[in-house]
């Protein structure tokens, strides 16, 4: 048990004892913070914490997959609780405090994006990307090779979650935005992270090194079960789309395009 720390009012996640305010779910920086507040908070000996949403007024997959995977995760891994106060109902239709999984036909009932779906066979990868390539293609006009890249990037990455995580599921969820003509996903799971995945093949040397290193075509962590193209091609379809490539894995963050890594 540690003393209580002083709460930051102005941050976009604090926490008064066991309550923890979300201000924002429209950025990634969320859950790093999201993080910092949950082993405070445990530090001092809460288990059961009460989150608050009344103040988030937009969501964004960069922020909603990974909060809603790491929930799943601090539930069944750590053996924390949570109670969940004041939704906004826009929030509560992306499933981010429970994420959907892929039954059946359910994924076409209504359209696939703006919601967080897991997934952990490549039956429900196939599913997810089949539906998203339908709803985007009827949804907006798109250049020749979007698509086809859209699929390519969903594809690898989603697989490579499923061959290299070792996590129970991985959670994925896109956006149009039709004003800045752009779309927008998140892939995420709470694997054991691209540096020990690349522990023993290329030994880097730091989270960033290995970052780097796996954009690089033909690494890969077993050849027999991939050729290591897969974020190399990625990297590539986002440049050539003049698109924007974020990887972050354990202390590791990589933009793509702003051609700018750093360790965190």
């Amino acid at each position: 048990m540690v003393s209580e720390t002083f709460k930051n009012t102005d941050r976009d996640v604090y926490r008064d004892g066991n309550v923890i305010t979300i201000r924002s779910l429209s950025t990634g920086l969320v859950v790093g913070n999201f993080i910092k507040v949950i082993y405070q908070g445990t530090q001092c000996g809460y288990q059961e914490f009460d989150l608050d949403f009344s103040n988030v007024e937009s969501v964004y997959p960069n922020a909603c997959v990974p909060f809603a995977g790491l929930l799943e995760y601090y539930q069944s891994n750590q053996k924390l609780s949570f109670t969940y106060k004041n939704i906004p109902d826009f929030l509560r239709l992306t499933n981010t405090l429970a994420p959907s999984v892929v039954r059946g036909n359910n994924i076409y009932q209504t359209s696939p994006l703006n919601i967080v779906w897991k997934f952990s066979s490549s039956d429900e990868v196939h599913s997810l990307v089949e539906a998203y390539l339908d709803t985007v293609s009827k949804s907006t006009v798109c250049q020749n090779g979007v698509i086809q890249g859209l699929e390519w990037c969903l594809n690898e990455i989603m697989d490579n979650v499923l061959q290299h995580s070792s996590a129970d599921y991985g959670y994925v969820m896109g956006q149009i935005h039709q004003n800045s003509q752009h779309i927008a996903v998140c892939i995420y799971d709470y694997g054991q992270g691209i540096l020990n995945t690349l522990r023993t093949s290329y030994a880097p040397n730091s989270a960033v090194d290995a970052i780097t290193i796996a954009i690089k075509e033909g690494v890969t962590r077993d050849k027999s079960i991939g050729q290591g193209n897969g974020m190399w091609g990625l990297s590539n379809i986002v440049r050539s789309n003049s698109g924007l490539l974020n990887i972050i894995s354990g202390s590791g963050f990589l933009a793509e395009m702003l051609k700018c890594t750093l360790e965190l």
